[in-house]
């Protein structure tokens, strides 16, 4: 008996957030706004500027950005300090009115001008993007995580002796 009330909170929690990510996903569509097909990471000081981490393999033949480069401007936008979900918004703007905005980087010293590579994404997936790769993701949350359990281990069950 108390595996059907469990299914039962299960599919009433599930199905209105399957049914939020599926509407999502079709207004993500309809919508005109773009999104940035380079993966970078936030700069270490707020005036150094992004490093291009990886193109994302659909738009990769459509740009000169390769990993390693340091992305300078989006338009007009300056990049310095900005990171993966400014990077979006910056985007969203220079790209309105489905203009492609050109993007300005730097590589082994030299300047480059290149469309940036743009592709359109479900909202459900935009956070997993713009945090990283999961991969990225996991590697980040391991540490941390490991140190909360032990903290937890010790207080909830102590060592005996």
């Amino acid at each position: 008996m108390r595996t059907r009330q469990l299914d039962r909170v299960t599919l009433a929690v599930l199905v209105p957030l399957w049914a939020l990510c599926f509407a999502l996903s079709i207004l993500s569509l309809l919508d005109e706004n773009a999104t940035p097909g380079v993966f970078i990471e936030r700069p270490p000081a707020p005036d150094a500027v992004p490093e291009v981490l990886g193109v994302a393999p659909p738009v990769a033949s459509s740009t000169a950005l390769r990993a390693g480069d340091r992305l300078l401007r989006v338009g007009n936008a300056d990049l310095r300090g900005v990171g993966p979900l400014e990077l979006r918004a910056i985007v969203a703007r220079e790209a309105a009115g489905a203009r492609q905005p050109e993007a300005e980087y730097e590589r082994a010293g030299r300047l480059g001008r290149t469309p940036l590579p743009l592709f359109r994404i479900a909202p459900s997936l935009a956070l997993l993007r713009a945090v990283g790769t999961t991969t990225n993701m996991a590697a980040r949350l391991q540490h941390p995580t490991r140190q909360l359990a032990t903290v937890l281990m010790r207080h909830v069950a102590p060592e005996p002796g």
